[in-house]
């Protein structure tokens, strides 16, 4: 699938998973990426509702920019 642009609540989300990625080890669940927060220091804005993460996520998904993988909730492939 092609890569289109990002809003930038959406690219904020897809920079917070490669950041998370680095510093971790594995990719945030949607609760963590909710947060916004890694090793205590807030990376991007904390949101409410997970819910928020999940249509972002799905339209990270759909525009090619991740592949999850089914069956874990930290299964992520980022471009």
């Amino acid at each position: 699938m092609n890569r289109v642009g990002l809003t930038p609540q959406q690219s904020a989300v897809y920079k917070f998973l490669k950041l998370y990625y680095n510093e971790m080890g594995y990719y945030p669940t949607q609760r963590e990426i909710a947060v916004g927060k890694i090793s205590g220091e807030q990376i991007i804005p904390m949101r409410r509702s997970p819910s928020t993460i999940h249509r972002i996520m799905g339209i990270l998904q759909k525009k090619g920019w991740i592949e999850k993988v089914p069956g874990n909730a930290r299964a992520l492939k980022v471009s």
